[in-house]
């Protein structure tokens, strides 16, 4: 079975997504963004497609080095779409996953590191309902593994783009996910914790190694620098104006398409 691939195009980092409305229908999107994780992503794919609950699953290949085609194919079941961007040297989060969203047509979005795993019984524990979202929560993890799931999240699709999905002010690693559920509680949702034994994030080192350090930050461990993005992120949150609707998100021009007409 053939591999449904977008690829698109940067042009001096200024993109156009192009008459891009797909007819959004009652079920679960599960979207991920990866750059240079296959071994992960291989290891998490095998368990979500597992999960007949969701309807599918929406990859963004953030210019990885090798191409993840391969990996893909082999677990194709007509329901995964990847998405390549390409000549992006540096990872950047909220761009990644805010297009895996838009390109995505159920009304429910799993939002899942390419480094976790759904075991059985998730959806059982977690029955999304209207105002209420599910996410990950590093501050009742009971150990250092477990604090990696804060950043994953399951809501409704409209909820995401109601608060505008991530703020694209953060290009580095940190804070990204907690910005975001910060924005969707004002916006009057209620938090919910995920049930920690039913995900499972897959141990790795280099959490940092896809940016792009300049100066003294190249000869400092990667936690440490995890961690001084972190404050640098939660300190321009505090001091810019919320993310909101007002702002525009990264545009994108779709370069190819084959094979993306299921949604």
């Amino acid at each position: 079975m053939g591999t449904n691939i977008l690829t698109f195009l940067n042009e001096s980092t200024h993109f156009e997504l192009n008459s891009w409305n797909p007819e959004i229908r009652e079920g679960i999107s599960l979207i991920t963004a990866v750059k240079n994780r296959s071994e992960t992503l291989r290891e998490a794919i095998q368990t979500w497609i597992s999960h007949k609950e969701i309807d599918e699953i929406i990859i963004v290949d953030w210019s990885s080095d090798e191409s993840l085609v391969p990996l893909v194919e082999e677990f194709q079941d007509g329901w995964i779409f990847l998405a390549i961007v390409k000549d992006q040297p540096t990872w950047i989060l909220s761009y990644a996953y805010n297009l895996a969203a838009r390109l995505s047509s159920r009304d429910k979005l799993l939002k899942i590191d390419a480094d976790v795993k759904i075991l059985p019984g998730f959806f059982e524990a977690h029955k999304l309902k209207s105002r209420i979202f599910y996410c990950g929560n590093w501050q009742s993890a009971r150990d250092e593994n477990e604090a990696h799931l804060n950043g994953n999240v399951f809501l409704y699709r409209n909820d995401f783009f109601q608060v505008n999905g991530y703020n694209e002010l953060f290009r580095t690693y940190g804070w990204d996910d907690s910005d975001l559920y910060l924005r969707l509680e004002s916006y009057g949702l209620q938090r919910l914790d995920f049930d920690t034994e039913k995900l499972y994030h897959i141990e790795h080192s280099g959490r940092m190694i896809n940016q792009n350090p300049s100066g003294y930050l190249r000869n400092i461990p990667d936690e440490e620098w995890a961690r001084q993005n972190i404050f640098i992120n939660r300190y321009l949150a505090g001091k810019t104006e919320k993310w909101s609707d007002t702002n525009t998100m990264m545009k994108f021009k779709i370069l190819k398409g084959d094979h993306y007409t299921c949604i």
